[in-house]
């Protein structure tokens, strides 16, 4: 995932909003930060082995994951911009809410009582 992504200045709407997952789209109720943004992209770092090591208990670590995540950046206003895989794609209107959003999520990663080999 990488390149820009076009926003509509006037309205702050994503051009392109798509979300990478089966069954998921962003929230399109709140308009996207227009100007000057900073985005966040996540991965997680070995993901495929973690698949092929967890098989389908994988899908609920990814789930509880991008939730944990998910509600880091949003308390710091982050939105959701798109997903592909494992990663997620925010952009937050603030950079300094940005990195509080970041390690936010990192600590709630990193604290969280993952299942055996889902660490």
């Amino acid at each position: 995932m990488g390149g820009v992504l076009p926003v509509d200045q006037g309205t702050g709407e994503s051009l392109r909003r798509s979300g990478g997952r089966p069954g998921h789209q962003p929230d399109r109720t709140q308009p996207l930060p227009a100007g000057l943004v900073t985005f966040a992209m996540t991965d997680i770092e070995g993901s495929t082995r973690l698949f092929r090591q967890l098989g389908d208990a994988y899908l609920e670590v990814l789930e509880t994951h991008r939730a944990l995540l998910g509600g880091a950046f949003s308390e710091y206003g982050g939105t959701e911009v798109d997903t592909e895989g494992d990663a997620l794609f925010v952009v937050f209107a603030d950079a300094s809410e940005a990195v509080a959003g970041c390690l936010e999520g990192q600590l709630a990663l990193a604290s969280h009582p993952w299942p055996p080999g889902g660490e």
